[in-house]
């Protein structure tokens, strides 16, 4: 068990650039392990470290610089990769477990989690399941766990005035009204000293650093907003924020504009305007791209034929996000649950004749979500596959 600063406050800062929030049905929101993936146009996408956490506390258990996923899976090769000082990024008060999994210590997992970020993250911690046959020729020997907890509120030193309306929001495949805040006129200035313009071209392009206050008054935290009308990746959004973190704009400056020259200040001032969307979601997510594959497998030297194997057998997160004009709370779990596996030494079952045995009655019945796939023979990838769930891809005549 690992807890970052004083576990008993919920204290500091998550460093997260969270996507639009899902405001209509029509809207799409992914957790992603991965930031680098390319972005898709009306997809919202958020990553936390919770899951590098767990992962890496993963890597601490098996005493391994990496956790080798076969078949392989490139979300697994960016885990591995990750260079990061967790200290410095995690918010005091988090709490990562890695271990052997029991009832008992799930029961512990699940009060630490249940304290931090209340019941409905807890439930991320569900029943432990004890050894035993998991198919034909495979065997449950043990299981670990590894879990990581964080919780975060934090407040806006001034206050922001909250839409009365929803506004547009348009992105690049749709657009939706949404509510938000900001500030704009006289009112601007009296956020003079909390926000701050690290970059601005003038073009589009700008990162603003938005000053938060939480349980911790000496812990320095903020609220970083890009903007970048070409941005590829969430990576890269993070790249252009961290430079610009680092080498911000200066205080004035001379700046051209419509065709004459102007004075330029790095701080709100009055007349000018800001104003975001409102952020809200609560989302449970599974990762395939890491789950069902194993790693660590090695001949059993005690019985010929045989096997073992670690398997993930599940990886979830839990992710509760909501920054309004007052601040920002945000509760993420992250769940890696491996399986120690003993494979192979064929089935025990009895000598049966097939031809004496019924047929089973098959019905392959299509009345829920199911994936459709047009592939070409021999191709590597199908040309068209479409995951079938809801009115979109049904006619209703």
């Amino acid at each position: 068990m690992i807890i970052y600063g004083n576990a008993s406050k919920l204290a500091g800062f998550l460093f997260l650039l969270a996507s639009s929030s899902v405001i209509s049905q029509d809207a799409a929101l992914v957790a992603t392990l991965d930031p680098t993936e390319k972005l898709q146009p009306g997809v919202s996408l958020v990553w936390s470290p919770t899951g590098q956490a767990a992962w890496d506390m993963m890597k601490l258990f098996h005493k391994v610089d990496a956790i080798e996923l076969d078949p392989p899976s490139p979300a697994a090769t960016y885990l591995n990769k990750f260079k990061w000082d967790a200290t410095k990024v995690m918010p005091p008060g988090t709490y990562i477990f890695g271990g052997m999994d029991s009832r008992l210590a799930r029961q512990e997992v699940r009060e630490q989690v249940r304290r931090l970020a209340g019941p409905n993250a807890a439930a991320m911690i569900d029943e432990y399941l004890p050894p035993g046959p998991v198919a034909p020729g495979v065997q449950r020997l043990d299981s670990a766990l590894f879990v990581s907890c964080l919780a975060q509120k934090t407040k806006f030193p001034g206050r922001f005035l909250p839409d009365a309306k929803p506004r547009p929001f348009k992105s690049k495949s749709t657009a939706t009204l949404a509510l938000g805040f900001g500030c704009s006129g006289s009112h601007s200035s009296t956020f003079a000293q909390n926000v701050v313009v690290l970059k601005d071209d003038l073009n589009g392009c700008s990162v603003l650093k938005l000053a938060l206050y939480s349980e911790t008054p000496e812990l320095s935290q903020s609220l970083i907003l890009l903007r970048h009308p070409q941005l590829k990746s969430m990576d890269q959004g993070l790249a252009i924020s961290r430079e610009a973190i680092k080498n911000p704009m200066p205080e004035l400056s001379i700046v051209e504009a419509a065709g004459k020259n102007w004075r330029y200040t790095h701080q709100l001032l009055e007349g000018d305007t800001f104003w975001m969307p409102r952020l809200k979601a609560s989302l449970l997510s599974d990762f395939p791209e890491i789950t069902d594959r194993s790693y660590l497998r090695m001949p059993d030297p005690e019985r010929p034929g045989y096997s073992t194997e670690w398997r993930i057998r599940e990886a979830k997160q839990f992710l509760h996000l909501d920054l309004n004009h007052e601040g920002a709370l945000v509760e993420a779990v992250f769940k890696i649950v491996p399986d120690f596996l003993s494979i192979g030494g064929g089935s025990s079952a009895p000598d049966v004749d097939i031809n004496k045995l019924p047929d089973y009655p098959k019905h392959f019945i299509h009345n829920q979500p199911f994936l459709a796939c047009l592939w070409l023979k021999d191709a590597e990838w199908p040309y068209l596959a479409c995951w079938v769930d809801g009115p979109g891809l049904l006619r209703a005549q």
